[in-house]
């Protein structure tokens, strides 16, 4: 919830300083990531080794807003914002894929949220200091969070509206912000996201996702009627999948641990 409010306060101040529907933004923004499994991308990973077809969270995001809310009714969301949502991953200097502009501005808002967020949790956790964050790119975006999230909120407000193109304009970054925003990012995946300092945790949230899957797989019946339903329809992973991706961490881990953890029996 914290990033989603983050990538909406900061998709709308920039679809505010190029001019474009900032509803539209927000829409897009408060749907990016409702389809997240439990851990993030650490479940997200879970699933789609798992499942037949894969699983990928910006899919499922649609998935879950046209199919799964209201008890499968679906919200009434307009084409333009399941297309921002559904286009909202990757990260590239080419902001093509999503058709509306304001699509294009959640897709920068959503890496210039997480990553300076990331940073700020990692250094309160102790894992990071600020020694260690790559020089150039601190150099060009600033030391501290809010300095950086200004830098990138202005370039790209000022990049997009100087760059313009009079047949077509996309939402972009100038060359070396784009380039820092990047080094910053890669060197999150490669010491956090992905590095050795985490592993175990990463191994123990993914241990949780697949134990709680492979327990209802082989249990349907113990699921809310509404995912027995999507089993019947749309097959038993499906069903599964439905009902793991609708659930918190929180909520994940009482489930495991009402599963799987002896409870104390005093005789």
């Amino acid at each position: 919830m914290t990033h989603t409010l983050e990538v909406a306060q900061i998709a709308k101040t920039i679809g505010k300083g190029i001019g474009l529907n900032e509803d539209l933004i927000e829409a897009i923004a408060l749907g990016h990531d409702i389809g997240h499994v439990p851990f993030a991308h650490n479940g997200e990973e879970v699933l789609n080794d798992i499942l037949p077809g894969g699983f990928r969270h910006n899919e499922n995001s649609i998935r879950v807003l046209t199919k799964i809310e209201k008890l499968g009714a679906g919200l009434n969301l307009s084409v333009e914002v399941l297309n921002g949502i559904l286009n909202h991953s990757g990260f590239s200097s080419k902001m093509g894929k999503s058709t509306t502009l304001e699509g294009q501005v959640v897709r920068y808002s959503d890496k210039i949220a997480y990553v300076n967020h990331d940073i700020d949790d990692s250094i309160r956790a102790g894992l990071l200091v600020d020694e260690m964050l790559p020089k150039g790119a601190i150099k060009i975006l600033g030391e501290k969070h809010g300095t950086r999230i200004d830098t990138l909120v202005k370039d790209c407000i000022y990049n997009t509206l100087n760059d313009l193109d009079r047949d077509k304009i996309y939402v972009s970054l100038s060359e070396p912000v784009a380039t820092a925003l990047g080094d910053l990012r890669n060197f999150m995946f490669e010491n956090i996201y992905k590095g050795e300092i985490l592993k175990e945790e990463r191994q123990k949230a993914q241990f949780v996702v697949t134990q709680v899957f492979t327990y209802y797989y082989n249990n349907p019946g113990a699921m809310p009627d509404f995912y027995k339903n999507v089993v019947c329809e749309e097959g038993l992973h499906m069903g599964v999948a439905d009902y793991i991706s609708g659930m918190s961490d929180d909520y994940c881990l009482m489930l495991f641990n009402n599963i799987y953890v002896p409870k104390v029996v005093i005789y």
